[in-house]
């Protein structure tokens, strides 16, 4: 073992001896990084070990011994971790750890992704540097808590902290008894308008003859209450205008499609499923709403407009992404209002947020301000919005909008880790309950939106699951429904627990072709209050297929792919019925197949079939709605 010393701190590196070389590849990548550490350092003496050091040298030795990659990656990070801690305890900064960081984001990226690290590290370090300097000045860790948390450490410890959950009081059941498949919500459920049939272009959709749009309609939203109301739900557009027709979609990158990028795979002239959304496809996507005869009442956008280029990212980019797509869908859809939510891919860096910084206090201002030119909302949600990304509106009589920051609960939010001493997330949850405590006794019904599902298997923390499963319980009878983005997949999941069913989570697939999904959004048509299924348009049958009839002139059209009560025969819309068609996916192999095609946009890029073992992972996401993994 050598020593070597930069100006505020020590670092330890193994020197490996020729036989050491003999071990897998992956140890060589380890060794490689080491090495390539002290060449950036200047040697100097070395000062006494003490426990800390002792700590660092014994997981730089675990990491060099290890057998897989998992463990490698496992020990490389707590080491990382444990050499941060010393940077700032003596008063180191990123820019003081970048030679080191470097080599270890490198290994990172090619170890995990193969991604060629020397282009995107740079930009990763100076954007999610900060962040992590910022989390561990804040929360004494141990590193191996911090990299089981990002996932790169199997977890074997209990947590150290928890979110604020809902107090008692507010979890009491109501005398009342509670059914969510008899009585007035069933009949109502039941004679909602679900037409439309796979694969058939919206000229062909059954129009809705009886509804009486009301005089001026536009930007402050429906006016009354109406026999029928319908809505669009738009999620995670991405919209890349960089995006460049026959770059490499193929360059081992987080994002490719770019002009300037080497590699492989031309990028078709719609769009690429391992790209962002071009701005000649938005256009498509925008064409066909203003096109649908009669329009939307209103448009629910859940968030996520800047591409994934995450180490090309400044303040200044993600303003102007989101800035753009609100100017340009207000002008492009001028009668139509368009409540937004808060995406994770909004702030900077992308997926980090804490309320109580002020350049994240700025995002939320910035939010009031953009999100105001794509409807007319009341002073109280511009307030609330610019406060902390949540607001609340009467979009039509008896019927509430409750907008909220499902940040806290991502576990790629790094100030996640410090939500126990955050007085934003209680704020949040308890503006939440005392909304619907006063929607409940005014006898309104409300749809809740929010960017990132609760239960998202690996991605959301099992505090936010559980908050959202306790409130969904206690206002079942208030909340209508629950629409979510984030996935980028065309899926549903149970609010249940071992009870009963108390709600369904409607997650729209993405306009973004990026996850090798068709660019798709959902429509809904339904009574006064209830939710209806939805309806899934997507660009043509593929996104393939749009882009070699580019080649002769043809320009895409979206055609409405499935309705949700003819596919799946659901008698109603109430949880329950949504819980009989998960016990039909079980006998009916075909179902979940079908299922599965819808749920990635109807792309022949993914495979179809499902034997057992995709039975029992597709039931258990649907029906799992508390994460049992992600703690903190």
């Amino acid at each position: 073992m050598q020593v070597y010393k930069t100006r505020r701190t020590t670092v330890y590196f193994v020197y490996a001896h020729a036989h050491v070389f003999t071990m897998a590849a992956r140890v060589v990548q380890l060794l490689t990084v080491a090495v390539s550490l002290t060449s950036l350092l200047p040697p100097c003496s070395s000062r006494p070990l003490d426990q800390r050091h002792q700590r660092l040298e014994i997981l730089l030795q675990k990491g060099v011994g290890a057998a897989d990659s998992s463990e490698i990656l496992c020990h490389l990070c707590e080491a990382a971790v444990a050499l941060i801690q010393e940077y700032l305890e003596e008063g180191g900064s990123v820019d003081d750890m970048f030679p080191v960081l470097e080599p270890l984001c490198v290994f990172f990226l090619n170890q995990s992704f193969g991604y060629y690290g020397p282009y995107m590290c740079p930009g990763v370090i100076h954007s999610y540097g900060p962040v992590l300097f910022y989390v561990l000045a804040e929360r004494t860790l141990d590193p191996l808590e911090l990299c089981q948390f990002v996932r790169l450490c199997n977890e074997t410890q209990e947590p150290t902290h928890t979110l604020p959950l809902l107090s008692p009081s507010l979890l009491k059941q109501s005398s009342e008894t509670h059914s969510v498949s008899t009585g007035s919500s069933r009949n109502v459920l039941s004679s909602a308008n679900t037409t439309g049939t796979r694969a058939q272009p919206f000229s062909r959709r059954r129009r809705r003859e009886s509804i009486q749009r009301p005089t001026g309609a536009g930007r402050e939203g429906v006016s009354r209450s109406e026999d029928v109301i319908m809505f669009l739900h738009l999620s995670d557009i991405h919209l890349d205008r960089q995006y460049s027709e026959g770059s490499p979609s193929l360059c081992n990158l987080y994002l490719c499609c770019r002009s300037w990028y080497n590699g492989t795979a031309p990028a078709g002239h719609y769009g690429n499923y391992k790209c962002d959304l071009p701005l000649v496809t938005l256009d498509v996507v925008v064409e066909t709403i203003a096109s649908l005869d009669p329009q939307p009442d209103f448009i629910i956008y859940t968030g996520d407009n800047s591409p994934h280029d995450l180490w090309n990212e400044t303040w200044a980019s993600q303003f102007e992404a989101t800035d753009y797509l609100v100017s340009y869908l207000a002008e492009k859809l001028p009668h139509t209002p368009i409540y937004p939510a808060l995406g994770n891919h909004e702030s900077y860096p992308e997926s980090e947020y804490i309320g109580t910084l002020p350049q994240y206090q700025e995002l939320t201002k910035r939010m009031a301000e953009y999100w105001q030119k794509g409807a007319t909302l009341p002073q109280s949600a511009v307030e609330t919005i610019a406060e902390g990304g949540y607001y609340t509106l009467l979009i039509s009589d008896g019927l509430r909008l409750v907008s909220f920051n499902s940040d806290y609960g991502y576990f790629l939010n790094l100030y996640t880790l410090l939500n126990g001493q955050n007085p934003n997330v209680a704020r949040q949850q308890t503006w939440i309950t005392d909304t619907l405590e006063l929607a409940e006794k005014a006898g309104e019904k409300v749809v809740m939106i929010a960017h990132i599902p609760p239960g998202d298997p690996g991605n959301t923390l099992r505090e936010y699951d559980e908050f959202y499963l306790n409130l969904t319980k206690r206002f079942r009878d208030t909340i209508v429904g629950h629409l979510f983005g984030h996935t980028h997949h065309d899926e549903f999941k149970l609010i249940q627990d071992q009870e009963g069913v108390y709600g369904t989570v409607l997650v729209s697939p993405s306009v973004t072709p990026r996850g090798r999904s068709n660019p798709s959004f959902r429509l809904f048509t339904s009574g006064p209050f209830l939710l209806p299924p939805p309806g899934l348009p997507a660009v043509p049958s593929q996104l393939t297929l749009a882009n070699e009839q580019a080649g002769r002139g043809v320009k895409p059209k979206m055609e409405l792919a499935y309705s949700t009560s003819d596919l799946y025969h659901l008698p109603d819309l109430s949880p329950s019925s949504w819980a009989s068609l998960v016990e039909r996916f079980s006998q009916f192999p075909d179902l979940v197949s079908e299922y599965r095609y819808n749920k990635y946009g109807q792309s022949s890029s993914h495979d179809r079939s499902c034997d057992s073992q995709c039975l029992r992972e597709t039931i258990c996401t649907i029906t799992n709605v508390v994460n049992s993994e992600r703690r903190f």
